[in-house]
């Protein structure tokens, strides 16, 4: 997708997918796709995580250890405790279609 390397930068900072398809439409042709699931805002360091342990839980190989991991990190004392609910940091909750 070669014009994603003459993209500028919008919102935030990122360069934004919308306004490279966007520039798409009339060039050639273009396809959406509907799903149902969630969807991750993956433009910053917090999203890419939350994806990532998302899908990390559903997982049957790696699931289970996940969940003690959080398990142990959220119960843990100490400065490293998570002392707010995501919200407050300005985390979203994943969006569903």
């Amino acid at each position: 997708m070669t014009i994603l390397n003459d993209q500028d930068k919008g919102a935030g900072g990122e360069i934004q997918l919308t306004d490279a398809m966007a520039k798409m439409i009339d060039k050639q042709p273009f396809h959406g796709f509907t799903f149902d699931g969630e969807r991750f805002d993956c433009g910053d360091k917090t999203g890419f995580i939350m994806a990532n342990f998302s899908l990390g839980l559903d997982d049957d190989a790696i699931g289970e250890g996940l969940r003690a991991f959080a398990h142990v990190l959220l119960h843990r004392s100490g400065s490293r405790k998570i002392a707010n609910p995501p919200e407050a940091a300005g985390v979203a909750e994943p969006r569903h279609p």
